[in-house]
């Protein structure tokens, strides 16, 4: 073999002698450190555990009136619900509609309504289980089903849930959903109080740089009292100047051509009147009056005769269900507030 270098040898020789530093680079040996723990994550996480549990303990200062309602609701069925006889549940019909003062003066038992503004069938549900799991034993229980409610999905009730749900709660409610997206805003709005009650903490934040009070601890705390005085339903101030006239408007919130009920609440309806008479109680299904124009409408569009199908289904799969039909009771407009109250 030839020891004469080829040109590539011979470069490479050349590099290596003129500027050796530009191959051999020196190793850099690296020592291993202790991993430092990320101390301003935890701080962040501090102070958004600060900022929510300020927000929860807050309570009536960052709560609309309904959010409240359910929120003394709850309470309420954990520990005025034991002593009763008679429980009232329900939404907003029952809420305004049965005063257990009254109840309690004709019946001579213990009567506690835990019913609820805006409250679905499911919401009734929680607070009737919840009421039973703390011991009460009723001899009645009166609930009701306002058709408008049970057309309504659980996203409804959004910013509510969280209120009354304890965590096993949430999750049957977002398995009978059976939808992501609610799921996800159940999750962030019963994770995040500062979240659902954004609007709430924005109005109290701008009377205080106005220098005034919020507007909600005044209102709530009333609420609270008169709730209390009045064994949890709400009375109104009468107004004998109501004409009961309904519009076109109003037909329509009302749902006065329409009714489906939504499989969720329809499931949940069940289980109230399950609840109900499986406690050797007797359940009674309220059905309310409403003024007589809406009720004119509903029965002309054939809305009131699915409504009673529903509740007649109801009563063939529980026959000990007493439905208290109060819809012909013949009210003047003077005696209700607005057109369902």
């Amino acid at each position: 073999m030839s020891n004469v270098p080829t040109a590539h040898e011979s470069a490479f020789t050349a590099v290596d002698v003129l500027a050796p530093h530009r191959r051999f680079r020196p190793v850099r040996v690296v020592k291993k450190t202790a991993t430092t723990p990320p101390i301003g994550l935890f701080g962040a996480f501090a102070l958004i555990l600060m900022v929510e549990s300020a927000v929860i303990s807050a309570g009536p200062r960052f709560l609309d009136p309904v959010a409240y309602c359910w929120s003394l609701a709850a309470a309420d069925a954990r520990l005025r619900a034991p002593g009763c006889e008679v429980l009232l549940v329900g939404d907003s019909l029952v809420k305004h509609g049965l005063a257990p003062r009254v109840l309690s003066a004709v019946t001579h038992r213990p009567t506690w309504n835990l019913a609820v503004a805006a409250g679905p069938a499911p919401a009734t549900e929680a607070l009737l289980r919840r009421a039973l799991d703390s011991g009460a034993r009723p001899k009645a229980v009166v609930f009701d089903l306002k058709p408008g409610l049970l057309a309504g999905g659980p996203k409804f009730a959004l910013r509510y849930w969280p209120q009354i749900l304890s965590p096993s709660e949430t999750l049957r409610l977002i398995r009978a959903a059976r939808s992501t997206s609610f799921a996800a805003e159940l999750i962030v709005t019963t994770a995040l109080p500062t979240f659902r009650s954004r609007h709430e903490i924005r109005g109290d934040l701008s009377a205080a740089l106005a220098g005034a009070t919020g507007p909600l601890r005044d209102l709530n705390a009333l609420g609270a009292r008169h709730w209390s005085m009045n064994g949890g339903a709400n009375l109104a101030t009468p107004r004998a100047d109501y004409s009961g006239d309904v519009t076109e408007a109003d037909h329509k919130q009302f749902l006065s051509q329409w009714f489906a009920a939504h499989r969720v609440n329809a499931a949940a309806a069940r289980r109230i009147a399950a609840l109900a008479c499986r406690q050797g109680s007797k359940a009674y299904l309220l059905l309310p009056p409403t003024v007589p124009k809406l009720m004119e409408r509903r029965l002309a569009t054939g809305t009131e005769a699915k409504y009673e199908a529903f509740v007649r289904s109801l009563q063939a799969e529980f026959p000990s269900l007493i439905v208290l039909d109060a819809r012909a009771s013949g009210y003047p407009p003077s005696a209700f507030v607005d057109q369902i109250h």
